[in-house]
Formats: C-alpha cells, structure tokens, sequence
C-alpha cells in the first residue's frame, strides 16, 4: 500500500460521514423553516383572515388623486410607516417583485406618517414606482394593522389570498404571491 493511500475502511467512513451531514442539514433546515413558518402565522394572528373579504376604500394618493383600496385585479397591498426601519428595508423587495410579476398590482399606504411631505421624502429615497395611498385611522382599523410592515395579498374578487407581517424578502413575497 502507498503511503498516501487512504486505507478503504477510513474512505467508507468518510463518505458516510458525509452523508450523515447531509441528512443533518438537511433536517436543521427542515427544523428552522418549521419555527420560522410557526412564528410567522403567530405574528400574523391578529390580521384580518385569509378568505376573509377585504375592506373596501377609497383613499386620496401622493399625487393628489383618489384610488380605490384595493385595486382592481390581484393587488399586493403594502402598508408602511415612513419612519419604520423594517420598512425602509424591506420595501425595496416589492420592485423585484413587480419584474417578477408585471400582472400584479402593488399598491402601498403611507400610515403614521406627520406630514404629505415625510411620505414624499421616503418615497423618493426609496425610488419608487408604485401607487401611494394616504391611509389614516379608519385605514388603520379596517385592515387591523398593528405592525409595520403589514401585507395583504387580495386576489380580483376582493378575497384576501395571504397576509403577513414584518420583514419579508423578494422570495417571500413572491411565494405568498404564487400561493
């Protein structure tokens, strides 16, 4: 035997060591998506149902219009804070999602905010392409927010398909979007 040959023994056991890992792993992640997935609808529990139809409005826009909440067709529905630093993390997500799926309408609604002009400024740092809503406290209640950020996905018959709460990446929205 060469020096610098593993006796077959030791290979076996390296490779079944490998495979033990794997399996591990495999499980460890299992696990983790299993508490995240727990937590999520614990955080979620005091949102408005899915299936559950979802309130309708009409609110005035950044731009000095009126829209109605929702909008017609399937409508991601993204409720912020321009002060909340999740939101300012997260909210960049929805414009990979609009590439991902140009059929779905993402409408925002600007909430605690103390003046037109804070939204306007978050607005423009986050370069943002979508329709904002001025939401107040009739907004507020009807939806049930108690966090920001808030998402409901309503599909085109005003049905709420998903909601969630938190930060939530592009992947995230895409799958409760999908789903």
């Amino acid at each position: 035997m060469i020096m610098s040959e593993k006796p077959s023994w030791i290979t076996r056991l390296a490779e079944r060591l490998k495979r033990i890992r794997w399996r591990r792993l495999l499980i460890e992640m299992l696990i983790a998506l299993a508490i995240f997935i727990a937590i999520d609808q614990w955080r979620s529990k005091d949102l408005l149902a899915t299936a559950q139809t979802a309130p309708q409005s009409v609110l005035p826009t950044l731009a000095g219009k009126t829209a109605a909440l929702p909008a017609r067709g399937t409508t991601l529905v993204y409720f912020f804070a321009p002060w909340c630093t999740v939101c300012h993390l997260s909210i960049g997500n929805l414009k990979g999602l609009a590439v991902q799926q140009p059929e779905l309408n993402i409408q925002l609604v600007a909430l605690d905010y103390q003046s037109t002009q804070e939204v306007r400024e978050f607005i423009a740092d986050q370069q943002l392409p979508f329709p904002v809503l001025m939401g107040n406290s009739q907004t507020f209640g009807d939806w049930q927010i108690r966090a920001y950020p808030t998402y409901y996905l309503v599909d085109g018959a005003g049905t709420i398909q998903a909601r969630s709460m938190g930060y939530s990446t592009q992947v995230g929205l895409w799958v409760r979007s999908v789903l």
